[in-house]
């Protein structure tokens, strides 16, 4: 059979049910063919920006990799703004796309596509031959689970009509890596929580999956829970949820977080988004940061102590260090006057209307729309003036259910999120 006879049998044994993509020269043949056999739900778009948007807001929203297509050459360019916004937020997806041949490099539509993928923080599987093109196309897909990036794989025309072995029905399964932090660095940690009085835990995407262990360490260690805009939807009905940390945090929750002893970053970078640059996080407070990456640790606000894990390794290691030394629940943060002004909070007690004849209050019809919309729910959101307000006003189910697609401080990409999201969900 043929190379381009191979890509949907090696995507659908890898586990991908949906492509995204806009069809050219470079990528017609496996495009037909994975529309002609049926194994892949193809959605085809008018743009390729589109098409790795969709990717992402699939990847976002179901936690699988997204996968889309585009031809070769400007077919990649136009990709670069979605692809950069995509590694903004270490989504995973497999970009698949045309290539023109480099030993041409004079060739019509020839660019260097690795150094556009190495340029947008982006990664790329290399094709070593006909033979193996269904090997790469598998290692493709788990690269992207287990690097959290967009991974392309690019395939020459040549290439595509090259004959070669029908794909294994067995994927290849790369070993994952689970972060453990040390046992002294847990130890460590958690002797800033026991010392603390008013702890607040703002935790992000890297917290999805693990709320329960979060919310217990925060209920252990008396912490007042808050999320980045990623982490939108974690807490959602703890009573000592405060919303989100930041720029678009409210009144209330900016001064309580702006008043704590000690930060516990889950799997939050603590932008300038979450932290107002900085300003939001008392000069005398502690920040301690706890990630699986250690190269976010202290990236965007200076870190006390940085802890380098998995949150779902790190959150319960943390909680029985500190029943080690505290068996019983601490009061901390939740005194009977913090839980009594979040209790009694009301959003709308914190803007007074200034609609007229001609124009609307953007922040009541937020309230309106949280209204008349079902709670199941998936919101996206672009760029522009209006940010702040859904993403402070609308309410989502979880972590999923809210796409911020502004990673890059890009304008438009924010359709083709929710259209993927909406196919994922």
């Amino acid at each position: 059979m043929h190379v381009y006879e191979v890509v949907g049998p090696a995507l659908a044994a890898a586990g991908v049910t949906d492509m995204f993509g806009l069809m050219g020269d470079g990528n017609m043949r496996y495009v037909s063919h994975i529309g002609e056999a049926g194994d892949i739900a193809y959605y085809a778009v008018r743009h390729e920006a589109t098409a790795v948007a969709m990717a992402d807001g699939y990847a976002r929203s179901t936690g699988r990799v997204g996968v889309c297509t585009t031809t070769q050459g400007p077919g990649v360019t136009n990709t670069l703004t979605a692809l950069r916004a995509a590694a903004e937020v270490r989504s995973p997806l497999v970009l698949l796309a045309g290539a023109a041949p480099s030993s041409l490099p004079g060739t019509f539509q020839y660019v260097d596509q690795e150094a556009l993928f190495t340029a947008a923080g982006a990664a790329v599987q290399p094709v070593r031959s006909a033979r193996t093109v269904a090997e790469d196309i598998d290692r493709a897909v788990r690269r992207a689970e287990l690097e959290r990036r967009p991974v392309g794989v690019f395939l020459t025309g040549r290439l595509q009509e090259q004959q070669t072995a029908p794909p294994s029905d067995t994927p290849m399964h790369l070993p994952g890596r689970v972060v453990v932090p040390a046992a002294a660095a847990v130890s460590e940690a958690a002797e800033l929580l026991s010392f603390s009085s008013r702890p607040v835990i703002i935790a992000g995407a890297g917290a999805v999956g693990a709320e329960s262990d979060v919310i217990a360490l925060a209920d252990h260690a008396g912490a007042l829970l808050a999320t980045s805009i990623r982490g939108k939807g974690l807490f959602n009905g703890h009573p000592f949820h405060l919303g989100l940390s930041g720029d678009m945090a409210t009144g209330m929750a900016a001064e309580l977080i702006g008043h704590a002893d000690l930060i516990v970053a889950m799997g939050a970078g603590l932008n300038f988004w979450t932290t107002c640059s900085g300003q939001l996080i008392p000069k005398d407070c502690l920040v301690l940061h706890c990630d699986r990456d250690e190269h976010a640790i202290g990236r965007f606000v200076p870190a006390t102590y940085g802890l380098v894990g998995d949150i779902e390794q790190t959150a319960p290691l943390l909680l029985r260090e500190l029943r080690a030394r505290d068996a019983a629940p601490r009061t901390g943060y939740r005194r009977p006057d913090v839980a009594r002004r979040i209790a009694e909070f009301d959003i709308r007690d914190e803007f007074t209307g200034t609609a007229d004849g001609d124009r609307a209050d953007p922040r009541r019809l937020m309230l309106e729309l949280e209204r008349m919309l079902p709670a199941e729910r998936t919101v996206t959101v672009d760029g522009g003036h209006f940010v702040g307000f859904p993403s402070m006003l609308l309410s989502c189910p979880d972590p999923a259910g809210f796409l911020f697609a502004v990673n890059f401080g890009s304008i438009g990409l924010s359709l083709g999120t929710g259209l993927g999201a909406a196919v994922g969900r």
